[in-house]
């Protein structure tokens, strides 16, 4: 291998482990969640705003740049899961703003994205809603809008300043949606509600269209979800009705009916930020009766009864056994069913049995342990006969 060869290797290397970076965190005991979840600052409503268009931006438009130069089918999924593999390292500057507190974070960003080329004011979507312009009325002003929003979005597509490059920006804009999906999770307060439409992906003008179900800013942090979260119940660009999600989520492998294969993501049971970052996600699907879904698997399980209920049986008289959807309680030995009771009860005839073999096995005790000294005591007298027979005359003298 050349040398020129070598002194590249050891620098990508370096690069990988610089300072630059910080490792991942195994708990969530670095970052806090110290911050007055109180609105009281009129810019954090706009910040949010702001820094949640761009990482959409990054969510249903970016690809992986680690691997790939230019985006593909397989290289654009964001929408569906955080990249895999994950960073190696964060971006150090967002995770040393972003593991303070939240306010810090949003701050942090949205000063870096007041940098940028493409922002949330640029876009023709977002233009037309303040102005309140349609395309029957304001068609010469949307089209010379929308041109300036494809020149600036190209643009920073070429040319992603303020950042060092292309794969800069993705370290940045993916390590700041972990923290912001991490902080979706812990019930801040200001990301509940956004005070605009959430569904501008940065495509400028789109044609009429129905909006994607899940950009609902009417549910709390609905938008928050779409804008900084893959979801993992849905993995599509752009879908308009719930329906549309049954055939690929996780769901879909579940023994229920098609019109019940829904998926429910709960966000208070994905707080852990290494879970996050790994697409770790806990997500619930109805199950048939007598089953239960489990993430680990992708599946619905059987419900172990016995075990997860108490008292299922009556623990003196029953067991209980665990079938596949539910449970049976059948009698203990030594009682039957009583068909007019509705209850197992002592068997009798089981009780007169035990008694009598009990009896038998006293009287087999006796006899047995008196057979057994009589033969040791036959024993020893065949050997003591044997031994004075062979034995020398010295020895016989003592018997």
């Amino acid at each position: 291998m050349s040398m020129l060869m070598w002194i590249c290797l050891i620098a990508v290397w370096a690069l990988l482990v610089s300072t630059e970076g910080q490792g991942f965190i195994d708990d969530d005991s670095n970052v806090s969640l110290d911050v007055d979840n109180r609105d009281d600052d009129s810019w954090t409503s706009e910040a949010v705003l702001d820094v949640a268009f761009y990482l959409r931006l990054y969510k249903f438009n970016d690809f992986d740049r680690r691997y790939y130069l230019k985006s593909d089918k397989n290289s654009s999924y964001f929408y569906a899961q955080f990249p895999v593999p994950p960073l190696i390292s964060f971006h150090w500057e967002v995770y040393e703003k972003c593991s303070e507190n939240v306010l810090t974070c949003l701050k942090y960003l949205q000063d870096v994205i007041s940098d940028t080329q493409f922002q949330r004011i640029s876009s023709t979507v977002h233009v037309m809603r303040q102005m309140n312009w349609t395309m029957e009325k304001n068609s010469n002003m949307i089209r010379m809008v929308n041109d300036e929003c494809l020149r600036l979005k190209m643009s920073d597509w070429e040319k992603p300043v303020p950042f060092r490059g292309p794969l800069d920006r993705f370290r940045w804009r993916v390590t700041a949606s972990y923290f912001m999906c991490w902080y979706t999770m812990q019930n801040i307060s200001l990301l509940s509600v956004f005070n605009e439409p959430c569904d501008d992906i940065g495509e400028c003008y789109r044609a009429e269209e129905l909006p994607d179900f899940r950009a609902d800013n009417k549910l709390p942090y609905q938008c928050a979800l779409y804008s900084f979260c893959p979801d993992p119940c849905c993995p599509l660009r752009r879908v308009t009705a719930p329906e549309e999600c049954h055939d690929v989520n996780p769901c879909r492998h579940t023994m229920t009916e098609a019109t019940e294969k829904s998926c429910k993501f709960v966000r208070n049971q994905n707080t852990r930020l290494p879970s996050v970052i790994y697409n770790e996600w806990n997500v619930s699907c109805a199950c048939t009766a007598g089953y239960e879904y489990d993430s680990r698997y992708g599946a619905c399980i059987d419900i172990n009864e016995c075990a997860t209920v108490s008292d299922i049986c009556d623990k003196n008289s029953e067991i209980c056994i665990n079938l596949r959807g539910h449970h049976k309680c059948i009698c203990r030995w030594g009682f039957t069913w009583s068909t007019d009771q509705r209850i197992c009860v002592t068997d009798t005839a089981v009780k007169r049995a035990e008694i009598r073999f009990a009896s038998r096995n006293d009287f087999n005790s006796v006899k047995t342990s008196t057979s057994i000294a009589a033969s040791t005591n036959s024993i020893w007298t065949i050997v003591k006969n044997i031994w004075h027979r062979h034995s020398p005359s010295l020895f016989r003298s003592g018997s």
